[in-house]
Formats: C-alpha cells, sequence, structure tokens
C-alpha cells in the first residue's frame, strides 16, 4: 500500500486551510473598511450630540462640523485603485502557496548547494508581501496626511509599502548574495545602502516643504550606491556555474529595475512634486513590486537548484 511522506501531508493541509481561509481573507478588506467608516461615524455623532447639549443650539441648527460627517470617506482610496492592492495580494500569495510547496516537496540532501533555504526565503518574501497588499487593501496601511501650512490636499502616504521593503529588498539581497557566492562584506554594504535609501525617502515623505526633497537626494544617492554595488557584483564573475551566473545577473539587472521605481515614483508622486495622479502611482509601484518580486525569486529559485555542489576529491 502507498504511504504519504510527511511533507505531501503537509502540502495538502496548507492547500486545504488556504481554500477554508480565502473566503474570510476576500472578504475583511470590505468589512474592515465598513466597521472604520462606521465607527468614526459613531464618534462624530456622539461628539455633535454633546457640543449640542453644551451650547444650547435649537434642536434644528446643525453645525458646520456636522455635515462634514457625510464627507467621512474621501479618506479612502477609491475602489478602482485599491482593486490593484487585491490583485498584488492574489498573485503573491499564489507564489507564496507555491513556494512553500516547492520547500516542504525538497528531497535532494545533497543535490542542491543551498537546499531548500532559497525556497524558504522566497516564501517569506512572498508571505510579507501578501499582508503588506492586505494592509492596504483594507485601508490600514495607507496614511493621508495634511501638512500644517501647506494650502494644497492632504497628501496619500504608503507605509506598508516601506515597511514590506525594508524587510523584503535585504532578504533578496542575502539570496542573491547566496546564489553569487558574495563576501560578507557584499552582502552587507548593498543591504545597508537599500535600508538607507527607503529610510531617507519614508522621512522625506513625512517632512513638509522642499527640505524633503534633501531627503529625496539621499534616497537617490543610496540607490544610485546599491546600483552600482549590483553592478559591481555582476562583472565580478565569481566562481559560479555557466547556468547560475546567468541567473545571478538576471536577477541583479532586475533588482536594479523593479527597486529604480522607488525613488523615481517618490519624486512624481504623492511624496514629490504630484506630477503623477495617486492612481498612476498605485498601478505603477504595484507592478513594479508584484512583477519584479516574482521574477527575481523565481530566477533565484531556478538557480539555487541549477546549482550543484562542489566535486567530491578523488
Amino acid at each position: 500500500a502507498r504511504t504519504m511522506s510527511a511533507g505531501t501531508i503537509m502540502r495538502h493541509l496548507a492547500l486545504l486551510t488556504l481554500l477554508a481561509v480565502l473566503p474570510a481573507i476576500a472578504a475583511a478588506p470590505a468589512g474592515a473598511r465598513a466597521a472604520v467608516s462606521a465607527a468614526a461615524k459613531t464618534r462624530k455623532v456622539q461628539h455633535m450630540h454633546a457640543l449640542h447639549r453644551q451650547m444650547k443650539l435649537p434642536q434644528g441648527m446643525k453645525l458646520e462640523a456636522e455635515d462634514e460627517g457625510e464627507d467621512e470617506d474621501e479618506n479612502e482610496l477609491p475602489d478602482h485603485v485599491t482593486v490593484f492592492f487585491a490583485i498584488g495580494f492574489a498573485i503573491m500569495a499564489l507564489f507564496a502557496v507555491v513556494f512553500l510547496n516547492l520547500a516542504l516537496s525538497f528531497n535532494g540532501p545533497g543535490s542542491r548547494q543551498h537546499g531548500p533555504m532559497m525556497h524558504f526565503l522566497a516564501f517569506f518574501v512572498a508571505s510579507i508581501s501578501v499582508f503588506t497588499y492586505f494592509s492596504m487593501w483594507a485601508n490600514t496601511g495607507v496614511m493621508h496626511v495634511e501638512y500644517v501650512g501647506e494650502a494644497e490636499e492632504s497628501r496619500v502616504l504608503f507605509p506598508a509599502w516601506y515597511l514590506d521593503w525594508a524587510i523584503t529588498i535585504p532578504t533578496i539581497l542575502v539570496a542573491i548574495g547566496m546564489v553569487g557566492s558574495w563576501a560578507i562584506s557584499s552582502i552587507v554594504i548593498t543591504c545597508g545602502s537599500a535600508l538607507m535609501m527607503l529610510g531617507t525617502l519614508w522621512f522625506g515623505a513625512a517632512t513638509e516643504g522642499a527640505y524633503r526633497y534633501v531627503f529625496f537626494a539621499g534616497g537617490a544617492f543610496f540607490y544610485g550606491l546599491l546600483a552600482f554595488l549590483l553592478f559591481i557584483e555582476v562583472s565580478r564573475g565569481r566562481k559560479v556555474g555557466a547556468q547560475e551566473a546567468g541567473l545571478h545577473a538576471a536577477s541583479c539587472y532586475l533588482a536594479i529595475a523593479s527597486w529604480g521605481s522607488i525613488p523615481v515614483l517618490w519624486l512624481v508622486g504623492e511624496c514629490g512634486t504630484r506630477a503623477a495622479s495617486v492612481e498612476v502611482e498605485v498601478v505603477v509601484t504595484a507592478a513594479a513590486d508584484v512583477l519584479g518580486k516574482a521574477l527575481i525569486l523565481l530566477l533565484l529559485v531556478a538557480a539555487s537548484t541549477a546549482a550543484q555542489p562542489p566535486p567530491a576529491p578523488s
């Protein structure tokens, strides 16, 4: 009689669990938005009633602020924008399941250089992105900031993306370094450059007035340093197999292109000049992020599979 291995049983359980919770996950953002909106309106009504009692206004008279209750949903992104968060959530959830399945089905103790580690790293990166897009879909990973003294409307910021990138970009760099046999110093310097880029850009987004562009200049500098270091690692051509070297180079080029969209969209989007609308910023950022991560992770998993251990001494 055939018996299923522990890995097969775990894969089946993971897939069944995912199928069981998907309906609840899909309905949660709408429910969260409705709950937040209802709670805000309740607090608004209670506050208005308290003002009525304190000021002893006639029953039919309204305070000017009461009419603002009709615009409670102004700070929520429209559905044609949040749908892209839902698409990103679905795509990254699919990749998370695929990478987890590959990691759990790994059964070659000596056939690959890094074992299932690369598969698990890919799974962790995809899983983080799943919750990032879910939080923005539910409108909890989005901020609406009004700067004091700034006459224009409030700006829309996406802290969930920056938190995601602060974790996933260094993780991806570590994975690329494993494939390309980087020195530890190269991994530390590239990860540090990425974190400095994200930190300066986020502080710039939260800064009022022209001072934000000082932080943008810092973020652009650290992105340039990161791209330069990745080009250097590709050109060094460390002693890896030809197929693995090609996948390593492709991963680096994709990373440079995908992460280059971060400072560019900062400049033309809500954080900077606002030359592009929120819709354009969300669509382009989500596309660059999801496609970049998916392709890079697939290349890294393929490179890990192609890697062969050094031949045993005769």
